[in-house]
């Protein structure tokens, strides 16, 4: 298992969204894999954690994180 530390000053449910299985937001899509992807979470305005079956089979979710701007 691996661990993420850090500080939480703001978290965010609504600005971004899943659509067609890709992470959405206001200005445009944010992924583009073939992935099911679900429950974004947006925190401090740049950390994106969600749930995504990307290489591990359909319906088998794992967190993923990714850096947004």
């Amino acid at each position: 298992s691996q661990f993420i530390q850090m500080k939480v000053d703001k978290v965010d449910t609504s600005s971004i969204w899943v659509e067609d299985h890709q992470l959405v937001r206001e200005n445009g899509q944010i992924t583009s894999g073939i992935d099911q992807k679900r429950n974004p979470i947006l925190i401090n305005d740049s950390s994106l954690f969600f749930l995504s079956d990307e290489g591990r089979g359909p319906g088998f979710f794992a967190v993923r994180k990714m850096t947004i701007y």
